[in-house]
C-alpha cells in the first residue's frame, strides 16, 4: 500500500513550515533545490531521483523515498489539472511548492503503476482508502490554516508559512481528484469539487481551483478509446470544452488527437489501432491518400459547379474540426484547409468547363496505411520490451549474442505482422535467462499489445519454437503459467535494465 509520508510531513514531521523559518533551513535546502531543478523529469525514475535530491536534508523522508525506488523507467502520466498558484519568491517558498507538486505527481504515478497488476477488488479497496486518507489530510491542512487565521490565498512575499500550507493542500486536493477521475470505475462515493469544498472543507469553491489541463482532456479521449466507448457523440461535449480553452498548454496537439481519432472512426476504424494518434507517418500518408482520392473525383468531372459540389460535400464531412488555424498534426484539419482553397477556386470558376483527367495515380487505401502504422508501432513496443535481452543477467553473464537478439526481434516482428509463428530454422540455444523470466516477459508484451482478455495461441507456440530451452515444457503448462510472475522478476529486471 502506498503511504503518504512526505505529505504528512508538513503537519507532523520535518516539513512543518512554522518550525523551518530560519536561515539554517534555507541554507540546507538551497543546494538540494538547485540540484533537483537541474532537469525536468520525464519518467518515474527521474522523478524519484529529483525527490531524493529535494529531501536529502531529512533522513527519515529520504529513507522513505529510497524505499520506493521504481523498478523500471515508466513515462509519467502528467497532472490532470492546470496549476494556478501565486508565484513563489524565495528558496523557502520555492522548495515547498516543488516538493508538494512533485511528490503528488510521484504518488499519482506510483498508484497507477502499483494498481496495474491488481485484481479489481483489491484495486477498488486501495483506491477508496487512498481517497479517504487524502480527503482527511486536506481537512487537517484546512483546519491548520484556519487555526493560524489564514482565510485568503497567500502572499508568498509576506507570509511564507501560509504559502507552504496553502500549496500543500492545493496539491493534495489535486491528487484526490486526479485519482478519483482516473479510477472512476473503482470509486464508491464520488464527490464533485464544489461539494468537496462547501460541504466538507466548509469553504467557498473557486471554479479555477481544478481547471482541466491538457492531460485531463487526453485522458477523457483515451478512456473512451480504450474502453470501446468511442464515438463523436461520446466525446462531443468534452471536445467542445477543449476547443473553447484559450490558454491551454499543448492544445494544438491534444485537439489533433481528438480530430484524428474522430476521422479514423469515420473511416470505419477503431482509433485504438493507433497507439500514437500524432504518428507522422499516419498523418502525412493518410492525408496524401485521401487528398489524392478527392482530387481524382474532382478531375473526373468537367463543370466547375460540379467540382465545387464534390469539394463542399467533402467539407461537410469535417463538421467537427477546429477551423481557426491549420493544425499540421491533424489529418482532417489539413484536408479542411486544402478543400477551402479548392472551394475558392471553383466558386470563382463555377461556370467554367475543365478537361477531365484520367486517374493514373495509384492511391494507397487508408486501411493499408492504418494497418502499416499499427504494425510498426507494435514492433517498436516489442523492441522496447525486449531490449534488455541484449545486455547481461543478474550474474553479469551476457544473455544472448547480438546476432541472436537480431534473430529474435526479426521473428517477433514477423509474429506481430502476420499473427502467425514464422518458420524458425534454427531455434535459439539455451540463453542466460530462466524460462519463467522469458515467459513472463512475453506475457507483459502480449498484455501491452493485445490486453489479456484472450491469450493468442500463436504466442505460446512461438516461445516453444523460438527457444530450444522450452523443449521439455508442455505447451499447455506454458499457457497456464503465462501470467505467473517470478518472485524476483522486478528486482532482477531493475538490474538488467541498468
Amino acid at each position: 500500500m502506498v503511504k503518504f509520508t512526505t505529505l504528512y510531513g508538513i503537519l507532523n514531521g520535518d516539513l512543518i513550515p512554522w518550525l523551518n523559518t530560519n536561515d539554517n533551513f534555507s541554507s540546507a535546502i538551497e543546494p538540494c533545490y538547485l540540484k533537483a531543478t537541474a532537469s525536468v523529469p520525464v519518467n518515474d525514475v527521474e522523478l524519484h531521483y529529483q525527490m531524493t535530491s529535494l529531501l536529502q536534508p531529512f533522513p527519515a523522508l529520504a529513507d522513505y523515498i529510497k524505499s520506493q525506488e521504481p523498478v523500471t523507467a515508466t513515462n509519467l502520466v502528467p497532472p490532470f489539472f492546470a496549476i494556478i498558484l501565486p508565484q513563489h519568491t524565495n528558496t523557502f517558498t520555492a522548495f515547498y511548492y516543488l516538493t508538494f507538486r512533485q511528490e503528488t505527481l510521484r504518488l499519482f504515478n506510483l498508484i497507477i503503476n502499483s494498481c496495474s497488476e491488481m485484481d479489481n477488488e483489491m484495486k477498488s479497496f486501495l483506491i477508496n482508502e487512498y481517497l479517504k486518507e487524502l480527503k482527511y489530510l486536506a481537512l487537517n491542512l484546512t483546519d491548520k490554516m484556519k487555526e493560524k487565521g489564514y482565510s485568503h490565498p497567500p502572499n508568498p512575499q509576506t507570509d511564507a508559512v501560509h504559502y507552504a500550507l496553502y500549496v500543500a493542500r492545493y496539491f493534495v486536493v489535486h491528487l484526490f481528484f486526479e485519482i478519483q477521475e482516473l479510477f472512476a470505475d473503482n470509486v464508491k462515493s464520488p464527490i464533485i469539487p464544489k461539494a468537496f469544498f462547501q460541504t466538507f472543507l466548509k469553504e467557498t469553491y473557486d471554479e479555477n481551483y481544478l481547471h482541466p489541463g491538457w492531460a485531463y482532456y487526453e485522458h477523457k479521449l483515451m478512456f473512451c478509446i480504450d474502453n470501446n466507448l468511442f464515438s463523436y457523440n461520446a466525446i462531443r461535449k468534452i471536445f467542445e470544452e477543449l476547443k473553447a480553452e484559450t490558454n491551454l498548454e499543448q492544445k494544438e496537439a491534444v485537439i489533433a488527437k481528438y480530430e484524428n481519432a474522430i476521422y479514423l472512426h469515420l473511416l470505419g476504424h477503431n482509433p485504438s489501432e493507433i497507439k500514437n494518434l500524432l504518428n507522422p507517418t499516419l498523418v502525412s500518408e493518410l492525408f496524401s491518400s485521401v487528398k489524392g482520392d478527392i482530387q481524382n473525383q474532382i478531375n473526373s468531372v468537367q463543370l466547375g459547379i460540379d467540382r465545387l459540389e464534390i469539394v463542399n460535400n467533402e467539407l461537410n464531412k469535417l463538421y467537427f474540426i477546429e477551423t481557426t488555424s491549420k493544425n499540421h498534426h491533424s489529418v482532417p484539419s489539413l484536408l479542411y484547409h486544402w478543400l477551402t482553397t479548392q472551394a475558392t477556386v471553383y466558386t470563382n470558376a463555377a461556370s467554367n468547363v475543365f478537361a477531365t483527367v484520367a486517374d493514373k495515380r495509384t492511391v494507397i487505401e487508408p486501411k493499408t496505411i492504418i494497418n502499416k502504422v499499427h504494425i510498426q508501432e507494435q514492433q517498436k513496443i516489442a523492441l522496447q520490451h525486449l531490449a534488455f535481452m541484449k545486455g547481461v543477467n543478474a550474474q553479469n553473464e551476457k544473455i544472448m549474442s547480438g546476432e541472436q537478439f537480431n534473430q529474435l526481434i526479426a521473428a517477433v516482428s514477423s509474429l506481430i505482422e502476420n499473427e502467425l509463428v514464422p518458420a524458425i530454422g534454427n531455434p535459439l540455444p539455451q540463453i542466460n535467462l530462466p524460462n519463467n523470466y522469458i515467459r513472463y516477459t512475453f506475457y507483459l508484451l502480449h498484455k501491452t499489445l493485445y490486453t489479456t482478455k484472450s491469450i493468442k495461441e500463436s504466442w505460446i507456440n512461438f516461445l516453444h519454437d523460438m527457444f530450444s530451452q522450452f523443449k521439455n515444457n508442455e505447451r499447455a503448462t506454458t499457457k497456464a503459467k503465462f501470467s505467473e510472475k517470478p518472485s524476483m522478476y522486478d528486482a532482477d529486471l531493475q538490474q538488467l535494465k541498468k
